[in-house]
């Protein structure tokens, strides 16, 4: 049974590609695009398919490109339930420069939502939660403009009131106004984790502090803090954990966020202590980094990097 809902109201149709070097000016000669659905939830998703689970994927999609979303996750064998959104779901480019392995990366904001959006959104995740009743709920990516800062706090109360666990994954002001007692999870990376320390008048560089904190005041009940190549840290009210996993050869970093969540909601889901959990959310963290441009981890990797990391009590 699907015991996993994933929340993306501002996805991204994702092209990606090459070129041999990046200047202003004359045109650039690009490969051939790789185009994919993207956004946080939809990645997640993805991630989750790519372990051996299940979960459904509650997209807003609209227009013409929201077409060709609808068209890119039936090809990535994903249960999904659409709402519909104001004007044309948006696009994000990324481009690789092969003289010397950059990345550049150009999102758009996408378009502007009214009340209605906000009332459609509410109304499909209360019908799902009550047909299907789903374990573990996963906020992740940005809100689209016209959407409150607190919206992913709202989802996050009706999640608890049906029974699920909500996962929140966001940045700037939806994840301040997106904490409170009934998070189960937050995950911010390390950049997302200063900024946020900044807003509550901690020192940006202290991050166990920053976990303990949050909890303490019913921010969320576990924090989990992601350090790129330092590994995680795992803040819950019975301590903090610190996994660091194995040097791997990194190719490209997108995607690592995306991996994390969905591996770690997949092993809450299939019934892990949270500490399991978190070890194979930094194992398919570590797994996404061997993969190129928008590449998830790949499972094998996932699964060998899990099998040698340890978690290590931090001070």
């Amino acid at each position: 049974m699907t015991q996993i809902l994933t929340v993306t109201l501002n996805p991204a149709v994702d092209f990606t590609t090459a070129a041999d070097h990046i200047e202003p000016g004359p045109k650039l000669r690009c490969d051939p695009p790789v185009i994919e659905p993207g956004g946080g939830g939809v990645n997640v998703s993805r991630m989750i398919r790519l372990l051996g689970g299940n979960s459904t994927a509650l997209v807003a999609i609209g227009g013409a490109t929201g077409e060709l979303m609808r068209t890119l996750m039936a090809g990535e064998a994903l249960d999904c339930v659409f709402v519909e959104a104001c004007g044309d779901t948006r696009m994000s480019f990324a481009v690789h420069e092969r003289g010397t392995s950059d990345q550049y990366r150009f999102v758009l904001p996408g378009p502007e939502q009214d009340e209605a959006f906000a009332r459609r959104v509410v109304t499909r995740l209360e019908a799902l939660l009550q047909e299907r009743h789903y374990s573990c709920v996963v906020g992740s990516g940005s809100l689209p403009p016209g959407v409150p800062d607190d919206f992913y706090g709202r989802l996050a109360e009706i999640s608890a009131r049906h029974g699920a666990r909500f996962i929140l994954d966001a940045s700037g002001p939806a994840l301040i106004a997106g904490l409170g007692p009934h998070v189960a999870v937050v995950k911010p990376n390390d950049i997302e984790a200063r900024m946020l320390a900044e807003s509550l008048g901690l020192a940006s560089d202290d991050f166990v502090a920053l976990g303990q904190h949050l909890v303490a005041h019913r921010k969320t009940q576990a924090a989990v803090l992601t350090l790129g190549e330092e590994g995680a840290l795992l803040v819950t009210e019975s301590g903090v954990s610190h996994v660091r996993p194995p040097s791997v050869p990194v190719v490209s970093k997108v995607g690592a966020g995306d991996s994390f969540v969905g591996a770690m909601v997949h092993g809450l889901a299939s019934g892990m202590a949270i500490e399991q959990a978190f070890a194979l959310g930094v194992s398919a963290a570590a797994a996404a980094v061997m993969t190129p441009a928008t590449e998830l981890a790949r499972r094998e990797d996932v699964e060998r990097i899990y099998a040698t990391i340890s978690a290590d009590s931090a001070s």
